[in-house]
């Protein structure tokens, strides 16, 4: 499924923590699709608080400037009650219009992102 953050079964909160990569030194606003809950947190600001709320699509806006080029850590917490979880990330800023955060500007926490010798790729899986 493509756009998918993060996934899990039945009944798990789980943190997902990464680094994003901002294109353009303007103001981002960040929108979640939950199937339930979730909460966003972007360089520790709590952009998006639903995690006890009802699903559907919930946005929040950082309240300084990116700066193009830099990286700031995403703490992406979901909550799911039924089913398969599904939680999209998608960002929009006055340069980059409404769309899911594309992959290669997802980097995976604990490793040496600028020293790093290994490609990496993520790739969605329908299951």
């Amino acid at each position: 499924m493509l756009g998918v953050f993060c996934a899990c079964t039945d009944m798990i909160a789980s943190p997902c923590c990464r680094y994003v990569e901002l294109p353009a030194s303007e103001y981002f606003t960040f929108t979640i699709e939950a199937d339930d809950g979730a909460r966003l947190h972007i360089a520790n600001e709590l952009v998006v608080d639903r995690l006890e709320g009802p699903p559907g699509v919930s946005s929040g806006q950082l309240s300084f400037q990116a700066v193009a080029g830099s990286l700031y850590e995403v703490n992406l917490e979901y909550r799911q009650l039924s089913d398969k979880a599904v939680v999209r990330l998608l960002w929009e800023s006055p340069s980059t219009p409404l769309a899911v955060v594309p992959q290669d500007r997802l980097f995976p926490r604990g490793i040496d992102i600028l020293n790093n010798p290994f490609h990496m790729e993520a790739s969605a899986q329908d299951s």
